[in-house]
């Protein structure tokens, strides 16, 4: 007996679908046939979307705080995968947390280390006393089942994780098993962690695995396929270019056809034009009933007090059956509410949900609502690219090619950076981008005729840039509104007198760099309104002006902690492998200090006039060494090139402290390079001569033009009002 296994449930379907077996062949999906060998007695595998309340309830005594995690139960539950991703990466690399090597990583590492050991140990002690098992847990292999088959043959298209190749190692004792793979340039990082040799690639190999030997090897060829990429404007068109092509390949009589939607969401722009219903949604569809149900109760129940709302207040639910029993548990109520008192899972951990809210615990319930299976739908597949492994399609249109969904990654190299992956074998954030790069590769060259689809106003993936198409314009083809209805752009004039008198050195910068911009953010005062979160640099100023006049590092850890608390746990990592990047700015502030430098003021306020103008400063610091001051500004970008700036901040700071210091330098201080740029009589020149005529202009009438550079424009509020996107 012979046993078939695949990297995906479509690659299974596609076996039993094309092929007319006389003895259908016994196959599994690789899941399936791992669960099936693996043997760990009496405990149940822990459901998925468990595993967050249970980390959260593991947390509770453990000072999460110091690794940047909020404590509150739906912030925990956004950052939770943080903490899974890097546990699940930990066990499939079969790594301990104790034999990472911590010489190359920030000061607070260790400390992060211990208490994410600490949190692994509690929370696999929790689910063991629920007779539950997740990671970690030693396994024994099922031979008699392996002993079953004569041979097993397995086709890799995904990840075989080292834990995954050890498994199979172990299985090997009891039976013969094949495993066969397309070696490419993309993929490539995970069979050489396991081979003596390099292969070569575009190559499809088989490799036994019970003598670790290459049975048989077989170059690959390509179908050439026809590509046609396009540009959309607005990223509903992309649908209309899905819907009229499936309905000319179908009416020509194509039904090998797939749909590759590398975020989710788009279904719900297919599901709009979709009215013949030929598309099947391999990922199901929203239970919107459910979550229709479950948001109308909650907004019945008043959470702060647990009362009823009045039916004035809520006169389309209604509010006399949402009854609270005080004899049941908050968990209880909740599943007896929306008719779920079955789920037994739930219910044994329902203590948990007692220290939550009404609130967290419907948000909890949203959060985990599976989609319901398509089973109205047509012929033409809409899946992931992960679906897509180990399958062919005639046809491919794959829509969002851009660069923030293709490759499209989960971010949980927190807290493993690079070095770290490389030292332990952990495949890299680029090893995870090539991977992905493999799953498009293949299904794009085992195709006949691919149609691409990206939007315009973000970053179009990479990978165009390798298949090396160029893209037309999507919207002269298929657009949801009529062409005659946009309108035409017009460029203006603007003429007007300045009536800003009050500037700073930034708002003068903006003047010199595009006198448009600075129109319309301080003349007309139009302005983004989006709340803006405070960047990197502001954090770190206030930080380093906590530190004192003696630039005591020692406050770093808690200054850290006190000013990034109100930030999600992404950007408080931030700050922390930032600090890690300016130890050697830290080394040597601190050895200034101790060879005479006195820091007289940080985050200085200053305002001063000069002509018909008020200028306010904020000067990040101020040093005196011996009878020489020195005016600072901290630069915080990793690509800060002098070549690209001006000196014309620092004049202006020089210009506000003239009454108050003699002997005064100005530099520029890059924090990544610990390098000092200063700012000599030549720069002061030539910027004392930018800045007179800046202010001459600005004394008159000026038309307010548009920079020549467009770089300026990308990241800019007005660059939609200036047709510069």
């Amino acid at each position: 007996m012979n046993l078939f296994v695949f990297s995906s449930n479509r690659a299974l379907a596609e076996l039993y679908n094309n092929n007319n077996f006389e003895f259908l062949p016994e196959a599994k999906s690789i899941k399936e046939f791992f669960d099936d060998i693996i043997i760990i007695p009496n405990k149940t595998k822990i459901p998925k979307y468990l595993r967050s309340i249970l980390l959260w309830n593991a947390t509770y005594n453990i000072e999460i705080e110091n690794l940047g995690f909020d404590r509150a139960f739906l912030r925990f539950l956004e950052n939770s995968t943080f903490l899974l991703n890097f546990f699940d990466e930990l066990e499939s690399s079969m790594v301990n947390i104790d034999d990472i090597d911590i010489s190359d990583t920030y000061g607070d590492y260790s400390d992060h280390l211990r208490i994410l050991n600490k949190i692994y140990k509690v929370y696999l002690k929790k689910i063991e006393e629920l007779n539950l098992y997740d990671i970690g847990y030693k396994f024994n292999i099922n031979e008699k089942y392996l002993k079953y088959y004569k041979n097993i043959f397995i086709n890799i298209d995904g990840v075989l994780s080292s834990k995954d190749f050890h498994i199979l190692k172990e299985a090997s004792k009891y039976t013969n098993i094949n495993i066969s793979f397309s070696y490419s340039k993309y993929n490539a990082f995970m069979f050489d962690r396991i081979l003596p040799n390099k292969l070569e690639e575009n190559t499809k190999y088989t490799l036994n695995i019970n003598k670790f030997e290459i049975l048989d090897s077989k170059k690959l060829t390509h179908t050439n396929p026809k590509i046609n990429v396009y540009g959309f404007e607005m990223r509903i068109n992309q649908a209309l270019l899905v819907i009229a092509k499936i309905n000319e390949w179908l009416k020509n009589g194509y039904e090998s056809i797939a749909v590759i939607v590398p975020d989710e969401e788009f279904s719900k722009y297919l599901q709009i034009f979709d009215i013949k219903r030929n598309l099947n949604y391999a990922m199901g569809i929203k239970n919107i009933a459910l979550i229709k149900k479950i948001k109308k109760i909650r907004e019945v129940i008043n959470i702060k007090e647990s009362k009823i709302l009045t039916n004035t207040q809520h006169s389309n639910i209604e509010s006399n059956s949402i009854i609270l029993d005080a004899t049941k548990s908050k968990l209880r109520n909740v599943l007896s509410l929306i008719n779920l008192d079955n789920e037994l899972e739930l219910l044994a951990i329902e203590g948990i949900f007692e220290n939550l809210s009404y609130d967290d615990i419907f948000e909890f319930l949203l959060s985990n609502i599976d989609n319901i299976d398509d089973n109205n739908g047509g012929k033409v597949k809409v899946i992931g690219v992960l679906e897509s492994r180990g399958v062919s399609f005639e046809r491919v249109i794959i829509v969002d090619f851009n660069e923030d969904l293709i490759p499209k990654l989960n971010n949980n190299d927190m807290f493993l950076n690079t070095n770290i992956r490389k030292h332990t074998k952990i495949p890299t954030l680029k090893d995870k981008e090539n991977l992905q790069r493999h799953y498009y590769y293949t299904l794009i060259q085992n195709a006949k005729n691919v149609e691409i689809a990206f939007c315009k106003n973000k970053l179009p993936s990479s990978l165009l840039n390798e298949l090396k198409f160029e893209s037309k314009d999507g919207d002269a083809i298929w657009r949801f509104f009529p062409k005659e209805i946009n309108k035409t752009y017009k460029e203006e004039i603007f003429i007007a007198k300045n009536t800003r008198f009050n500037l700073s050195a930034s708002s003068l910068k903006i003047f010199m760099e595009c006198k448009l911009k600075f129109y319309f953010k301080y003349i007309c005062n139009i302005n983004n309104n989006e709340e803006k979160e405070e960047n990197d640099s502001s954090i770190l100023h206030n930080i380093f002006k906590n530190l004192g006049e003696n630039f005591d590092v020692s406050k770093l850890p808690n200054l850290i902690k006190e000013f990034t608390k109100k930030y999600k746990t992404s950007k408080r990592l931030d700050i922390e492998i930032i600090k890690n990047n300016l130890q050697e700015f830290i080394k040597e502030q601190t050895q200034a200090i101790k060879n005479g430098t006195k820091i007289i003021a940080q985050e200085v306020k200053k305002e001063f006039s000069m002509g018909n103008f008020n200028f306010l400063c904020y000067i990040d610091r101020i040093d005196k060494i011996n009878d020489q001051i020195y005016i600072i500004d901290y630069k915080l970008k990793k690509d800060f090139n002098i070549k690209n700036e001006t000196y014309l901040q620092l004049l202006i700071y020089k210009k506000a402290l003239q009454n108050e210091y003699d002997n005064i330098t100005c530099l520029y201080y890059d924090l990544y390079k610990n390098k000092k740029y200063i700012m000599d009589s030549n720069d002061e020149l030539e910027c004392e001569k930018a800045l007179q005529e800046s202010l001459n202009e600005l004394n008159g009438e000026i038309e307010f033009n548009k920079c020549e550079d467009k770089n300026i424009c990308k990241y800019c509020d007005y660059k939609y009002i200036c047709n510069r996107y």
